[in-house]
């Protein structure tokens, strides 16, 4: 999908119920945020559709053993059938503490709409996402599944400050920051971000007035473009691209034990699925993948729906060959790795 393009400034409007705080749109803002699709027609016509239109999609559930990948990603689209309207040009998606269902909603976004994609990830200390996901494996599996900006929120400055650190030499798509007046005007540091969105809407001029004389943060250098980012869901892991996979690992009643017997010495697992039945033994196993994992199927549509459930990014060695347009739609759409 290509990116709405965002207007050149740094300054994303947040939703409120008050419309006028939108009428102040200027050269500095980069977008402005609706509070559902009802408000984007409002929205849009208060900023004089000079910034694109974010309706804000609220995420649901954390961790959750009794819902599959697929029933979660079919409540969102059910959400968002609901009708994404005209004037909403990009899809703000926030709310959640867990990031597998966060990138769930990301998926059922692509599957009904092509709307470009915000992001807000929720940091803590070592940016580390509240469920334990690294910052850099998120944004490493969002980048590569449709999401063109990432902002991060957290209860303190250095925390997104230190996230941001961290994640900005692997992240090939825009950064921002949550922010309060007060972290500005105190000139702490946000490396690479380029974006900023108020933490609270009655903060909005107050946040503008300290971004006019804020000095940014030199930008953090890119690194690792001659490795492979091959994230879990949890973990990030660099790979070499001629990373040895394992032999063959059939997915099925055993899958507990053969993963514990895998080969310690191979950089990657590689899981064989069969029949519809490996999908449900794999989802009930991914928390044991501490690996990259390469995935294989003679059956084009189970290799998807098994990239569908794995919150990683997926490699692919073709084993079972796939053609050219089938290789491009899967990488575009899951993040799959071609070796």
């Amino acid at each position: 999908m290509e990116p709405i393009p965002l207007c050149g400034g740094y300054l994303i409007l947040p939703e409120t119920e008050d419309l006028t705080a939108y009428t102040a749109c200027g050269s500095d803002c980069a977008a402005a945020l609706a509070a559902s699709a009802q408000d984007c027609a409002a929205v849009a016509e208060a900023v004089r559709e000079r910034v694109p239109v974010g309706m804000v999609l609220e995420c649901l559930h954390g961790p959750d053993e009794d819902i599959s990948t697929e029933a979660l990603i079919a409540q969102y689209k059910t959400i968002l059938k609901q009708g994404i309207p005209d004037q909403a040009n990009l899809l703000y998606l926030r709310g959640t503490d867990c990031f597998a269902s966060l990138r769930c909603a990301v998926i059922a976004a692509t599957d009904v709409s092509g709307r470009t994609m915000m992001a807000e990830v929720p940091v803590g200390q070592d940016g580390i996402l509240p469920y334990g996901t690294d910052i850099v494996a998120a944004v490493g599996v969002l980048q590569r599944i449709g999401v063109s900006t990432v902002i991060l929120s957290g209860e303190t400055a250095q925390d997104i400050a230190d996230a941001l650190e961290k994640c900005a030499p692997y992240a090939r798509i825009s950064l921002g920051a949550r922010v309060e007046a007060a972290w500005i005007e105190q000139g702490l540091p946000f490396p690479s971000a380029e974006l900023f969105l108020p933490r609270r809407a009655e903060e909005t001029e107050a946040v503008r007035r300290a971004l006019r004389s804020y000095v940014p943060a030199p930008p953090v250098p890119r690194d690792h473009d001659d490795f492979l980012l091959a994230p879990d869901g949890t973990n990030a892991h660099f790979l070499d691209p001629l990373v040895d996979i394992s032999d063959e690992i059939e997915v099925g009643s055993r899958l507990s034990e053969r993963l514990l017997e895998a080969e310690d010495d191979a950089g990657a697992l590689k899981l064989q699925f069969e029949t519809e039945d490996d999908l449900v033994v794999f989802e009930s196993h991914v928390f044991m993948l501490a690996r990259p994992v390469c995935l294989c199927a003679e059956q084009p549509e189970l290799l998807e729906a098994a990239l569908r459930i794995y919150p990683g990014r997926a490699l692919y060695d073709g084993t079972w060959p796939l053609d050219e347009p089938l290789l491009k739609y899967f990488s575009e759409k899951y993040g799959m790795i071609v070796l």
